[in-house]
């Protein structure tokens, strides 16, 4: 890598075009298992003992003004003699081959070096016909940076694993209204090279394990209905025992089949008090990626503007610096650098960014008030330098463990009887808990064919699990709800926080600011320690899914029943 960098930024040059003036090269070495069960029976195993990538980022122009956030349909394909991803990246030999590596290296280069000047070119013409508002500059300076963390790995025993997801499959033969179930089992060790032209170089391994259970049915009146329920670690060590699993599984089963007769509501307004899973996985979608700093990037055709527009949505924290953004008595820090939160482990942890700078924890809201945001090396006109949250190549800003705290913690048991309280102040005669809300990841895995809605344009997904809540302390499972108006406004609508905290690990759809991106956007491990939070008013709809008809016949018996 360090031969090769030195080849490209001496003769990487063509004719009087400008020459790179930033280069950085990531070698990925991976080794990949993953399983798939059904009812007690395999359907899939996958085992990729070694695998390489190389992604390649060269920037042309200056600092002021480069090759970067701009987008066209023109430009990505076949821009050298090689394919490479519009993102940089394609793979190579997993093996030591010296020559081999660097061949490879080398055609990269030269077909993103040839991209980079027709970005920049082309991004110069479209900028002669519009007026400028924000001169802030496309790349931010950063120290060179040196780390070395020796390899991991995980030992992963095939035959133990199988066993594992057979038999955690086969407990959902035991719920004949479920139409379909799969449980994913796997685990990923990656060990990263990175090398830039700015100096820094570093290494540093990744591993993460995952048990993935997911079920859909059918209500009466045809509405689908899903549910799901994940274990993550770092190591096999991270993850619940197995009757823990078992029970975690049985429940999410149970409630799935709860969920097949509970009424539909088809509106509210009022007083909601997020709970659990809910609570975390509205924080991530409502925060987490709204205080990660996305650059609007430059199109060059209308339509293709309009487009990303539709696809990234609106960045409602960009411009707020400084303004308040929660209630007063809610802080949120970022923290990269912290492995577990009370015994729990935390899925965001890592030493370096992907741009080889050093992971930094960020207090983002301070008393309400939105104090900064996280950054990658893409400035802000207002914060000019990388804090270290460039996740993913090319490197985008992203969270990490999201940790919400309070300075005027609710107990748990009175979290209730404020949420009833408020109902009585507005002459309701129930409240809304909502305990569980689909997740983006796997609504777009277990989303229908005919289903309108997108995970990556509305502000929130919609509730799973959600339970009225009456005025006698009883409550009621109901289904079949969207949210309606809810933005990041309506967190200046939080009126009361818990004592206690949940951890939420789970995977997060990072918006992307590239073509392939910008339609299935980029999976990221995170973690979400909150609260419950209770909200003084939200607005909930009647889903607009349409229902598909019954299965004609009842599902056949198995084994003996």
């Amino acid at each position: 890598m360090n031969d090769e960098m030195g080849r490209t930024l001496t003769n990487l040059k063509i004719d009087t075009l400008k020459p790179p003036y930033y280069v950085s090269y990531k070698v990925v070495d991976g080794e990949s298992h993953s399983i798939r069960a059904s009812l007690g029976s395999l359907i899939s195993v996958s085992n990729t003992p070694r695998s390489r990538s190389l992604n390649v980022q060269i920037r042309v122009g200056s600092r002021t003004f480069d090759n970067s956030n701009f987008i066209s349909y023109g430009i990505y394909g076949s821009s050298g003699v090689v394919y490479v991803s519009d993102e940089g990246t394609r793979s190579t030999t997993y093996e030591s081959d010296y020559d081999a590596l660097r061949r490879d290296l080398w055609m990269a280069s030269d077909a993103v070096y040839k991209r980079a000047l027709a970005e920049l070119s082309k991004k110069k013409a479209v900028l002669e016909n519009i007026i400028r508002t924000d001169t802030t500059a496309d790349f931010s300076p950063a120290r060179p940076f040196t780390t070395s963390v020796e390899p991991v790995q995980i030992a992963f025993d095939g035959e133990w694993w199988k066993e594992r997801a057979k038999k955690l499959s086969a407990m959902l033969k035991t719920y004949p209204e479920i139409q379909s179930s799969d449980v994913y089992v796997g685990a990923r060790t990656e060990y990263v090279y990175f090398l830039n032209s700015e100096g820094s170089r570093n290494t540093h391994g990744k591993t993460r394990v995952w048990i993935e259970v997911k079920a859909k049915t059918q209500a009466p009146d045809g509405m689908s209905l899903v549910n799901y329920v994940t274990f993550y670690g770092d190591t096999k060590g991270d993850l619940p025992t197995e009757q823990e699993m078992m029970s975690g599984i049985d429940k999410m089963a149970h409630d799935l089949m709860a969920l097949r007769t509970a009424p539909v509501l088809d509106e509210y307004s009022g007083p909601v008090l997020f709970e659990q899973q809910a609570a975390g996985e509205l924080v991530s979608q409502g925060l987490g990626s709204n205080v990660s700093y996305l650059r609007d990037p430059i199109a060059d055709n209308p339509q293709l503007d309009q487009q990303i527009h539709s696809l990234l949505g609106e960045l409602p924290f960009q411009n707020k610096v400084g303004a308040r953004v929660l209630p007063k008595f809610l802080s949120v820090v970022d923290a990269p650098t912290q492995s577990r939160y009370k015994g729990m482990p935390l899925l965001g942890l890592y030493t370096v960014d992907e741009e080889g700078v050093p992971a930094q924890d960020v207090k983002v809201v301070d008393k309400g008030f939105l104090k900064t945001l996280l950054m990658s090396r893409t400035p802000h006109k207002r914060i000019p330098e990388s804090n270290g949250h460039g996740r993913t190549d090319p490197s985008q800003a992203f969270f990490s463990n999201l940790i919400v705290t309070t300075s005027q913690p609710t107990n748990d048991a009175d979290m209730k009887k404020k949420l009833i309280g408020l109902c009585r102040e507005v002459g309701l005669e129930y409240g809304l808990i909502i305990r569980k809300i689909n997740n983006p990841y796997f609504k777009q895995a277990l989303r229908e064919p005919n289903d309108p809605s997108s995970p990556t344009r509305s502000f929130m997904t919609e509730p799973i699990l959600a339970y009225k809540l009456f005025l006698n302390g009883k409550e009621e499972l109901v289904r079949g709800m969207e949210f309606s108006g809810m933005t990041t406004q309506s967190f200046k609508d939080i009126v009361a926080a818990s004592q206690t905290s949940y951890v939420y690990n789970h995977i997060a759809k990072q918006k992307k600011t590239t073509l392939s991106g910008l339609y299935s956007g980029t999976d990221v491990r995170v973690s979400v320690v909150t609260p419950s939070l209770l909200f003084e008013s939200v607005d909930l709809k009647k889903a607009s899914q349409q229902s598909r008809s019954l299965p004609i016949a009842s599902r056949p018996a198995f084994g003996n029943q």
